[in-house]
């Protein structure tokens, strides 16, 4: 697999798993749904499925979503192979995107009934 190819890959998966993270975690009307225990079960059922489903693609070690393994592995067992900047780099990536799609598409509605972006939520709407 090219190194854009391991890049692209680790960076939707790991935007994915923020996506459950966020969606479930993190948002309180959720917790009132599913209660405290969903969520760490949501959050290792995807891991465990990203895992499961790019065993193959990844050579048996699914994909670089820690970037502290990845570099520990490789100081360890002293095989660099050049590709250990991927695994900083697509989490990175993915958190960037996240934050712009979560500051743009907003999770509530303001009292009007609007959308209104978290990040402008001081400012007054006519």
């Amino acid at each position: 697999m090219s190194n854009a190819r391991s890049l692209l890959t680790n960076a939707i998966l790991f935007h994915l798993l923020l996506c459950v993270i966020g969606g479930v975690a993190f948002d309180p009307k959720q917790t009132k749904i599913f209660g405290p225990i969903i969520a760490p079960l949501a959050i290792a059922t995807s891991i465990g499925l990203i895992m499961f489903s790019t065993s193959n693609v990844f050579r048996g070690f699914g994909p670089m979503l820690n970037f502290a393994e990845c570099v520990g592995i490789s100081t360890v067992s002293g095989t660099w192979n050049g590709s250990e900047w991927i695994s900083l780099a697509g989490p990175s990536l993915a958190s960037i995107f996240h934050a712009v799609l979560y500051m743009s598409v907003p999770p509530t509605h303001t009292e009007l009934g609007r959308y209104q972006v978290p990040l402008f939520a001081h400012l007054k709407r006519d």
